[in-house]
């Protein structure tokens, strides 16, 4: 999944901020984090929960971080997993699939499937739950958001207007 969040602060200062949140311990309510972080603008960070019982999953997110028009865009990916439905339609296909081959006189083949089934439940719901967690981390660590920063009133703009402005009143006095 791609990923794209805008923060105010330089490069330097997000480099910064990532790297003193990786350094922090878990917690109850913040999840401990791994990863590394480059000055050029580059980063990852990932973590490892557990998914299923005594089963744990490591989620990747990498990034790149870019200074454009005085907001440093974050970009990246993470992989997005599957949800709860589209976890029971991978494994209505896998049971369509195992029993074709059941039908077609290979039940041993067919059982091959079961394993297959449970091997794909890890990465599927962990990196699912993995990755908005990380994204949530990096926009608390880097305060930044999903949208673009509004642009201030150009100095520009307003001096315009204030011409106009004056030349219309300076219009009206010679009028009266």
């Amino acid at each position: 999944m791609r990923y794209r969040l805008y923060t105010e602060k330089t490069i330097a200062q997000s480099m910064s901020a990532i790297n003193e949140r990786l350094h922090q311990k878990g917690t109850a309510t913040r999840v401990a984090l791994d990863g590394w972080v480059e000055k050029g603008g580059t980063f990852s960070i990932s973590m490892t929960a557990p998914v299923a019982r005594q089963f744990s999953r490591t989620t990747r997110l990498s990034g790149r971080m870019e200074r454009s028009s005085g907001v440093t865009i974050v970009e990246g990916s993470v992989p997005g997993g599957v949800d709860a439905r589209g976890r029971v339609l991978v494994y209505a296909a896998l049971a369509v699939a195992a029993l074709a081959i059941f039908a077609s006189g290979s039940p041993a083949a067919a059982l091959l499937f079961l394993p297959l089934g449970a091997a794909l439940y890890l990465p599927m719901k962990g990196d699912h739950d993995h990755s908005a967690v990380l994204i949530a981390e990096l926009q608390k660590t880097l305060r930044a958001r999903a949208t673009p920063p509004k642009p201030p009133k150009t100095p520009a703009k307003a001096v315009a207007k204030a011409g106009q402005r004056a030349a219309a009143q300076d219009e009206d006095d010679e009028d009266s």
